[in-house]
């Protein structure tokens, strides 16, 4: 903030009011200081052009960035929300994606996340190079062709699997989850 309307009170009052009012003075210039307080209404309207700035905004105001970007973002996390509310822009450019999954786990669980596709060990009738030994075989649930595991050391991943099946599952494919 720039200039502080306590120090104005002199200039926006008449010097005839001033001499005579010495309690109004006093009473406008206590006003002025209130309205400067920190996220005040004159801080506020003076430093607004900063608050809408995830970077730049007080701590007080990061609630409401959550509410308009991320309703979905626990309130329980690892990372800054400040870093996720910044990168959510480009969380949901990649939404859907093994790199969408991955970016999830790290920033909120500061936790790497492993993906498998069971499809690459299944059986195929058709593929004269697949090993018997290590081949498995279809069976409509795990392995499929459309299914994905998702592997982490999180100690508890029951409320973090309903939350990527919410937010970045991909429709049509289904999802598992292992502690490893």
């Amino acid at each position: 903030m720039t200039k502080k309307l306590s120090n104005l009170t002199n200039r926006v009052i008449p010097r005839y009011i001033r001499e005579d009012n010495e309690n109004f003075v006093t009473f406008i210039k206590s006003f002025f200081e209130y309205l400067e307080k920190p996220l005040g209404e004159y801080d506020s309207a003076a430093n607004l052009q900063n608050y809408r700035s995830i970077e730049q905004t007080v701590d007080e105001f990061l609630p409401q960035f959550k509410f308009e970007l991320g309703t979905d973002i626990p309130e329980e996390m690892e990372s800054d929300l400040r870093y996720i509310l910044k990168s959510i822009v480009e969380f949901y450019k990649i939404k859907g994606t093994e790199a969408s999954i991955k970016f999830l786990y790290r920033t909120i669980l500061n936790k790497e996340a492993v993906l498998y596709y069971p499809k690459v060990d299944m059986l195929r009738t058709s593929d004269a190079t697949t090993l018997i030994g290590s081949a498995k075989i279809t069976d409509s649930d795990f392995y499929q062709d459309y299914s994905y595991e998702i592997g982490t050391n999180a100690q508890s991943t029951t409320y973090f699997d309903n939350m990527v099946k919410d937010l970045i599952h991909p429709a049509g494919l289904k999802a598992f989850s292992k502690q490893i």
